[in-house]
């Protein structure tokens, strides 16, 4: 188990993870986290898309939010508990 850090959970949160790179960028980080013994997780502020299917493939939990628009303020009272379940939250 990696405890190198003390942190072995991180949440990464993006808007989406369509096709981009920045989401390429994003789901190859996860995919070495995972190949660490990390936990990784991913939260979307939408839907998963592309890369959101790749990082389900690996077995990684995905958090989908679904936002209705810009100012959609139910994202912030979802996000915090799942964001408290984790060591660290990258954004």
């Amino acid at each position: 188990m990696f405890n190198r850090f003390e942190m072995n959970t991180i949440l990464h949160v993006s808007h989406d993870m369509e096709i981009g790179g920045a989401e390429r960028a994003l789901f190859q980080l996860i995919r070495g986290q995972t190949e660490l013994g990390l936990k990784p997780s991913l939260a979307v502020t939408t839907q998963s898309g592309f890369y959101g299917d790749k990082v389900a493939e690996l077995g990684v939990p995905i958090y989908e939010f679904h936002q209705k628009s810009s100012i959609d303020l139910t994202i912030g009272r979802r996000f915090v508990p799942i964001a408290k379940e984790h060591d660290c939250v990258h954004f």
